[in-house]
């Protein structure tokens, strides 16, 4: 197990050999910083010290931090998109930023673990150090990595669980791209975009810089077409004025007797013929000569080196062999190859037998293949391969009479027997697994059983048969066991037959396989599946079975995460590998442990081959064992943390891709143009590889955003940043248009094609390859191992002048951030465009593709229309094959006979139509197949600061807008629109996607935002956006007319009702809270306002001359609220009847509220109003719940009581410091009137809160309390109500969301113990995902789903009379929470935890408010939080009182 540390440690670091460019630093570190605490793990540096050291230094500078945020989920992991992370090579440290959600699970005492050297130090991958999260769960959790140096790190989230155990949350992985430099090129193209003439573009300068991966342009050369080493410089310069600028060498090592460069015989030594035959150097010589050759590749023709590493293999004839043989897979250390090793043999033998037998030794027909398969059939059958599989029955026999004879006979362990017939015994024997070695095939009747097993067995089913009878029993079974294993033999030998068939017609019949020679026993029938270590002094020692050493090799559609040479895989038995004679594969067991020499020799090849180096090709990738590829690459990177790695992946799947590129650290995916069958496919992996964004995308600068970015290590200055959201990466791709192992352009399409698809991959926004014999135009395929001649130099061969401009142009262009492009596709023709985003600057190509051999047909394409834009013709060219016939020259490589034909200047076309000005290029009469044409393109009218004009007096126009303003700017849905404007302005519609939800800007930003998120330039808004400006039009003309409107407040006004018996308290509540929070609030109680009636009641119309002629102060009117109450309040709602209320039926006008002067509390309501926020009305005649309410809650309801405490508590302490004008109110108690003062009034609600409200747990209490133990429903609560009407008594014990009102604003009213008690029953069964039950789900009349057009005659539910009988309320969740965490933080619980637990439960809103288009929590929602078409989308209160929790934590933050 990996060791957890919390620092990290140094480690040497290397500086590559005579160039020492790789191991540096390339970031200015200032001096003088003030001493960390950490310096003392820092020595001696490395990269990842020296970046953490710049952001602890005084030193700021000028340009911000980029900070990438990486969003993880609930658990702590990164979701499926975001499993695996690209990042830019670190030119200048910047910082990767983890960020969680407050609340989530993995935020509760999380800790994040990671093998990124976070306290700097040497990276090393089984050694991972910690840092603890935040526990501010006020803010998302930030984790900030700084980065500085290029390489693979894995990471995750352990945290606390439900039941207190460490969890570890889902790995994720990132990838740091490495820094690449190089010599800088002069630019290509002349500055009125002509192309330079050669020698005079392109060329070579003394500055240096840095290459990003899209501006990579490689070419593979094989090293032995090159010559010696001093032979090399025609090939680099010619390579090097191609615009190449990294070339991929074929493995360098000493190859095998194949002459395969593949085929490595010396892992540490270059190859022989890479220096002249009078060579009689040292190997270390020999590293020298090759160091000063890529040190000048690099200095004079500015090119990078990429070599092939080769980890999965050893030539066959490899020297070390004869010492080392358990470096294979053998019969000795895989005991499973025996039988293949043995098949492997006969069919040699067999070979070597076809001449005395009469056979054919040269395979001329089909005919020929079914007597050879046959007769080898024959052959084989002698073998008795079938008793690697089977139990030898005749041996059972003989161990179990033996056992049985013995008498000593142990007991039966297993399953009854007695009652099973024989084929039940045997599936016993193999379910049970008492069958020893069963298909381990290590040789002949290697499977078993014990036979005191076997015996225990049969003397356990037939405990009085004698020895023979049980014996000739087991007999029985052991046939039955051997039935299967049987068929599994049959099977795998008809599948090897089915292999070895369809391999001999390849190797010996088919016209595009090799056509082997005659057959013998030096070239058997099939390849051969192992190496035969020769015996000699060396090889002595070892036992034979190790010196057989299976071949490499490759399988169709295999795991490419299982290791085909071990057991179980039965690929070498069932003949299932493509093998490769000339390679022995290399068994590294599961780590060093297992094979020390082996690990120690190949981590010294690749750490050479890494000194030297730019980058790696990881050969046989797939195959490639992941602990033995990450091992070794780790051990490259500690040489060269710049290190390049690029690979083919034949998985087969995107998924095992990621896997093989997040783990190894691969750089780029080789992907291949010529893979595509016709153009339509070419236009699509030219997209999938060669277009990371498209033209116009969002995703940028759109989601990146300025912020104060504190210093990760927690030292050093704040700095301006770049925060940019982290979506996700996919493998980066190097765009090959053919790859060395790959049939030419002339076999698979045509000659002409070369021009084409070399255009386009070069084209590409991506790493770019190419061969020397595509752009040379080759005829055929070279054989790496037989074909002996030099490459040919030439300046017009093949292709080589258009890859000149494409190339330099390609890596031009990624300097110079033309990000953006658009791939089109017309029948045969491809066109690509890409752009510089902020300039708008574009080059353009043009390519008629030539899939098929022989046509000259210019094809068709429409005019390419450019809209805005102007194009200028840079080059064209087409392909002229004079010959298809293969140059024969006995020296030397060169491609087909062909000129390359220069075409004429095509200019643009200018047009207009209603969308504005274009311009057309129209593709010319003679454009063949295979031709090209390159132009530049440039957007007019486009002003070079139009960012910094968008942006102009932003402030200003919105500094002076108030909230109401602000409302109108941002929000309003369509009615409210409608409403403010005399319907005149409504919500946007957008063609395709339906109106916005706001009228306001942030209904446009829904959409926007998803846009951005996904850079979904197809979504309808983005197509509403490029056919007109109808959007922006509609945005300016609503701001413009709205300027100086406000919105009609006053009908809500004029014909008031009083008929809320909560309203004066919530009122009294807002001030109170107000001049708690507000500067000098308490100014506003002496601040005057305006009555709408007469203080005497008199009822006057609005537009009475005495309506609004009279004035009160606040506290006058808060006064006068408590006044009214404690002499009682009885009245009939002025104008009562259907014109007030249709649905109220007469007894309900009736207003009663009195005060209960015993405790203190507020009385009112009847069985036929509903007087609190819980107001609805019965509507249905059906059901016959008209006039009736769903929730009256006459009596005393709990929240009222708590405001009404709140407000005498308030008022009291004001009044006591003579800052309010009141004391008390005057009462009649007893028929006395008296002055009750506030104090008295709050300390008489005090005395009887518990008493009347609580509903104890333990009946055994009940007596202690005002309780009706016949009504309880729930116990270990508060009422809902007190003091319910006759017949309604039972509604008093609702468990309902109202009593956490109560705790927030008046906490003191209750028992702590009892608070927690009911708080805990209200988040088990009241809390719902966006706000509380409104109702207990165990109450009779609890009814969930609110459906307001319910026509029914269920009392419960028609016409909505459910309405808050069970919904979930968005508003009162936030009371809940206030109240929870005040009576959890005072009783001792961790803080930590209890902040956790509520954060929690604000999830689900968070997201909510971030994925709905209304952005906001809805008024209401179904049970479980499910949708309700009648809720309000959002609403006002939902969001406030969350916002009242954070600000009670961010108070409780403050003074802590």
């Amino acid at each position: 197990m990996a060791t957890t540390i919390q620092d990290g440690s140094p480690s040497t670091h290397n500086t590559n050999g005579p160039t020492s460019r790789k191991a540096q630093m390339r970031v200015e570190i200032p001096k003088n910083r003030e001493p960390s605490e950490t310096d003392a793990i820092r020595t001696p540096k490395t990269p990842q010290n020296e970046g953490i050291s710049w952001f602890e230094s005084s030193h700021v500078g000028s340009q911000p931090v980029q900070v990438y945020e990486l969003k993880l989920e609930s658990d702590g992991g990164p979701n499926k998109n975001r499993a695996y992370t690209r990042l830019p090579p670190p030119a200048s440290p910047y910082i990767l930023r983890l960020s969680l959600d407050a609340g989530t699970p993995a935020s509760k005492r999380g800790v994040l673990k990671t093998n990124f050297p976070l306290y700097g130090g040497a990276f090393e991958r089984t050694k991972f150090v910690e840092k603890i999260l935040p526990s501010d769960f006020s803010k998302p959790v930030q984790i900030d990595l700084p980065i500085s140096s290029a390489g693979v790190f894995v990471y995750w989230i352990e945290y606390d669980g439900k039941d207190g155990e460490r969890v570890k949350g889902r790995e994720g992985y990132f990838n740091i791209d490495p820094d690449l430099r190089v010599r800088k090129r002069t630019p290509i193209l002349t500055p009125e975009q002509t192309v330079h003439a050669p020698g005079k573009g392109g060329l070579i300068t003394e500055k240096t810089t840095h290459i990003p991966l899209d501006g990579l342009s490689i070419i593979t050369l094989v090293s032995k077409w090159m010559g010696c080493l001093d032979e090399w410089t025609p090939y680099l310069k010619e390579t090097s004025e191609r615009g190449y600028n990294m070339i991929h060498y074929t493995p360098l090592q000493q190859r095998g007797q194949s002459m395969s460069p593949y085929s490595i015989a010396d892992q540490l030594a270059f190859d022989r013929e890479l220096f002249p035959t009078d060579w009689t150097g040292s190997r270390d010589d020999g590293t020298l000569q090759m160091l000063k050759t890529l040190k000048k590749a690099r200095d004079e023709f500015g090119l990078m080196s990429l070599v092939d590493i080769v980890l999965n293999h050893t030539a066959d004839n490899t020297v070390w062999l004869a010492d080392h043989p358990e470096a294979g897979f053998s019969p000795l250390n895989m005991p499973h190859l025996t039988p293949a090793l043995e098949l492997d043999d006969a069919i040699i033998e067999f070979s070597g037998s076809l001449e005395a037998n009469g056979l054919p030794t040269v395979i001329k027909s089909q005919d020929d293949v079914d007597l050879l398969v046959s007769s080898l059939r024959e052959y084989l059958n002698t073998r008795n391969l079938w008793q690697y599989y089977v139990l030898d029955v005749t041996g059972e026999k003989k161990a179990i009479g033996e056992a049985l004879t013995s008498g000593k006979i142990p007991s039966w362990d297993g399953p009854d027997l007695c009652g099973k017939s024989d084929v039940e015994v045997a599936k016993l024997f193999r379910s049970e697994q008492k069958i020893d070695n069963l298909g381990a095939l290590s040789s002949r009747f290697c499977a078993s059983v014990k036979p005191g097993v076997a015996a225990a067995a049969m003397k356990s089913r037939h405990p009085d048969s004698s020895t023979d009878a049980l014996v000739e029993s087991w007999g029985k079974i052991v046939d039955i066991i051997n039935v299967p294993l049987y068929e599994e033999w049959k099977e795998d030998t008809e599948v090897a037959f089915k292999n070895i068939v369809s391999r001999i017609k390849y190797t010996r019949l088919e016209e595009n396989g090799p056509k082997l020679g005659p057959i013998s026993t030096q070239s058997p029938l099939l390849e051969k599946y192992f190496t035969r270590i020769p015996q000699g002094e060396k090889t002595a020692k070892h036992d034979p079975r190790a010196l057989s050493v299976a071949n490499n090799g490759w399988i169709w559609g295999a795991d490419p995460l299982a290791n085909f040479a071990a057991h179980p895989s039965k690929a070498y038995l069932r003949r299932e590998v493509i093998v490769w004679e000339d390679c022995v594969k290399l068994n590294y067991g599961n780590g060093p442990e297992d094979n020390p020499w082996l690990w120690k020799h190949m981590t010294e090849y690749v750490t050479l081959l890494a000194g030297m180096f730019d980058g790696f090709r990881i050969d046989n990738c797939h195959s490639t064992p992941l602990h033995v590829g990450c091992a070794l690459l780790d051990a490259a990177r500690v040489v060269n943390p710049d290190l390049y790695i690029c690979a083919e992946l034949f998985t087969g799947s995107e998924e095992t891709d990621i896997t093989f590129v997040s783990r190894l650290g691969i750089t780029s995916l080789i992907r291949e143009g010529y893979n595509a069958w016709d153009p339509k496919e070419m236009s699509r992996i030219l997209y999938r590889f060669g277009v990371q964004k498209p033209i116009g995308s969002m995703d940028g600068a759109c989601m990146t955003s300025p912020a104060d970015i504190p210093p990760p290590t927690g030292k050093g200055p704040i700095r301006a940043g770049l925060v940019s959201p982290l979506q996700g990466s996919v493998p980066h791709a190097v765009f090959f248009d053919l790859t060395h192992d790959n049939e030419s352009p002339l076999h698979k399409r045509s000659a002409e094609d070369a021009l084409s698809t070399g255009a386009l991959v070069a084209f590409s926004h991506c790493a770019v390859g190419s061969v020397k014999g595509f752009d040379d135009l080759y005829p055929r395929l070279l054989s790496l191992g037989s074909e002996n001649r030099r490459y040919d130099v030439s300046e017009n061969s093949g292709i080589g002048q258009v890859k000149r401009i494409l190339n330099n142009l390609h890596t031009e262009m990624a300097l110079e951030g033309f990000g953006e492009a658009h791939v089109h596709q017309e029948n045969d023709y491809i066109v690509i465009h890409r752009v510089e985003p902020k300039s708008q600057r574009g080059y353009l190509v043009v390519v008629h593709t030539a899939f098929q051999k022989g046509s000259k047909d210019r094809g068709h394409i429409e005019p390419i229309q450019l809209r805005r834009t102007k194009a200028k013709f840079i080059y064209g060219a087409s392909l002229d094959i004079h010959s298809y016939e293969d140059v024969n020259d006995s020296k030397l490589l060169k491609g087909l006979d062909s000129t390359l034909c220069l075409l004429p200047p095509v200019e643009g076309r200018n047009g207009a139509d209603n969308d504005g000005p274009y311009q057309e290029i129209i593709v010319p009469d003679s454009f063949p197949p295979g031709s090209i044409m390159l132009f530049s393109t440039k957007l007019e009218e486009l002003p070079p600061n139009i960012d910094q004009f968008c942006k102009e007096d932003v402030d200003g126009a919105f500094s002076s807008l108030d909230l109401t303003d602000l409302n109108v700017v941002l929000y309003r849905c369509e009615e409210e629109e409608k409403d403010a404007t005399d319907g005149q302005i409504g919500a946007y519609d957008v063609p395709g996607l339906g109106k916005l939800v706001y009228c306001g800007l942030q209904g446009w930003m829904n959409p926007l935002k998803h846009v951005m998120q996904y850079n979904d330039l197809g979504h309808p808004l983005c197509g509403h956006l490029r056919d007109g400006t109808w959007a922006m039009d509609y945005i300016h003309q609503r701001l413009e007319k709205q300027v100086g409107d406000l919105p009609n407040l006053a009908a809500p006004a004029k014909c008031p009702r009083y008929n809320s018996r909560d309203s004066p308290w919530w009122m009294l509540q807002n001030i109170q809270d107000y001049t708690l929070m507000a500067p000098d609030g308490l100014s506003i109680l002496g601040e005057s306002v305006k009555r709408r009636f007469p203080k005497d009641d008199t009822w006057v119309p609005w537009d009475d001359p005495v309506a609004y002629s009279y004035s009160s102060t606040v506290a006058e009117v808060i006064q006068e609220i408590l006044q009214r109450h404690a002499s009682g309040i009885s009245f009939r709602e002025y104008n009562a009847g259907p014109n007030l209320d249709m649905q109220m039926t007469d007894q309900g006008f009736q207003i009663d509220i009195h005060v209960d002067w015993k405790t203190g509390m507020i009385h009112g309501g009847s069985a036929h109003n509903c007087g609190t926020w819980m107001d609805k009305m019965g509507e249905s005649v059906k059901a016959g719940t008209k006039g009736k309410p769903g929730t009256p809650r006459d009596g005393a309801p709990v929240e009222i009581t708590g405001l009404l405490k709140s407000t005498l508590r308030w008022l009291a302490q004001l009044s006591h410091a003579g800052k309010f004008p009141f004391e008390g109110v005057e009462a009649t108690i007893d028929g006395k009137t008296k002055l009750v003062t506030y104090q008295e009034w709050s300390d008489l609600i005090q005395a009887s809160f518990e008493f009347n409200y609580y509903v104890p747990a333990d009946p055994a209490e009940d007596a202690s309390y005002n309780v009706n133990p016949a009504v309880v429903n729930r116990r270990g609560i508060y009422k809902d109500t007190y003091g319910a009407g006759p017949g309604r008594e039972w509604s008093d014990y609702q468990f309902r969301c109202n009593f956490p009102i109560a705790m927030a604003v008046a906490p003191e009213l209750f028992d702590a113990k009892h608070a927690l008690g009911a708080l805990s029953l209200a988040d088990i069964h009241l809390r719902g995902p966006l706000g509380m039950k409104t109702l207990d789900a165990a109450d009779l009349q609890y009814r969930g789903n609110y459906d307001n057009s319910n026509d029914s005659d269920d009392p419960h539910i028609a016409k909505g009379l459910n309405y808050h009988q069970g919904p979930e309320w968005g508003w009162p969740l936030g009371y809940f929470l206030r109240a929870y965490l005040h009576f959890e933080k005072g009783s001792g619980a961790s803080l930590e935890d209890v902040l956790h637990h509520l954060f929690n439960n604000l999830l689900p809103a968070r997201r909510y408010i971030q994925e709905d288009p209304w952005a906001g929590i809805p008024e209401l929602t179904n049970e479980n939080g499910s949708y309700c078409h009648d809720s309000c989308r959002t609403q006002a209160w939902s969001n406030s009182t969350l916002l009242d929790f954070l600000h009670d934590v961010y108070d409780l933050r403050a003074t802590a």
